[in-house]
C-alpha cells in the first residue's frame, strides 16, 4: 500500500472557510479523531537520517464535544519519502490489542521511543471512484506544540499511480485557494521537536 498526501501549514488562514471551501467541492464530514503517537528510533539504523518511521498510534474516535466514542491501536512501519514533491510512502499498518505490550515487545528489542506527539483531526472526504473505498481524505489537524496543518491523502496499490494520486491533490489545492508551492514535507515529529529545540 502507498501513502500519497500532502500537507500544508494553515496559520493565519480561516479554518471554518477552508472546511466550507472543501464542502462547496464535495468533501463531506467524516469524523473527528484524537491521534496520540509514540515514535520510535531504529536499532541498526537512524530513522531519522533514512527517513523512515515506527510508530504505535492510539486513534479515538471523537464526539462534537471531544468526549471519546471509541479506540483503536495500530502499529505503523513508513518507509522513505518517494519523491521530493510530497510525502508519499510506502506504508505498513495493523492492528494492535495491547499497546502497553506492544511497547514493551519495542523496547524489549531495543528500539526507543520519543515524547508522544498528540493531534485532534478534524475529517472530511470525498469519494472519487465507482465505490465507497475510492476517496480523498482531507484532515485539518491542530498538532500539540507544532500548529495548524491541512493533509490530503489517497491510497493506491501501486508506485504507477501515485503521479495521477498526486494530481488529484494538487487540484483540490487550487479548487480551495491554497497554494502548492507552500508544502511542508517535515513530519510532525519533526516539526515538534525542531519548535521545542529536540534534537
Amino acid at each position: 500500500m502507498i501513502e500519497v498526501e500532502i500537507k500544508v501549514s494553515l496559520e493565519n488562514k480561516d479554518i471554518e472557510k477552508i472546511i466550507a471551501d472543501l464542502k462547496d467541492i464535495g468533501f463531506k464530514k467524516s469524523g473527528i479523531k484524537e491521534q496520540i503517537d509514540v515514535y520510535y528510533n531504529g536499532i541498526d539504523r537512524d530513522f531519522r537520517e533514512t527517513d523512515e518511521a515506527l510508530r504505535i498510534r492510539r486513534s479515538a474516535n471523537l464526539n462534537e464535544d471531544l468526549s471519546v466514542i471509541n479506540e483503536n491501536t495500530y502499529v505503523t512501519y513508513k518507509g522513505k519519502k518517494l519523491d521530493k514533491i510530497s510525502k508519499t510512502r510506502v506504508e505498513h499498518e495493523t492492528a494492535v490489542e495491547d499497546i502497553d505490550t506492544m511497547d514493551n515487545i519495542f523496547k524489549s528489542l531495543g528500539f526507543k521511543s520519543v515524547e508522544p506527539v498528540r493531534k485532534v483531526r478534524k475529517l472530511l472526504r470525498k469519494v472519487i471512484g465507482a465505490t465507497e473505498d475510492e476517496y480523498i481524505e482531507a484532515s485539518i489537524d491542530k498538532v500539540d506544540n507544532v500548529g495548524q496543518y491541512l493533509e490530503l491523502e489517497i491510497t493506491v496499490e501501486s508506485f504507477e499511480q501515485k503521479d495521477e494520486a498526486l494530481g488529484k491533490l494538487f487540484s483540490v489545492l487550487e479548487e480551495i485557494g491554497i497554494d502548492k508551492n507552500n508544502l511542508e514535507l517535515k513530519s510532525y515529529l519533526e516539526l515538534r521537536d525542531e519548535k521545542l529545540g529536540i534534537y
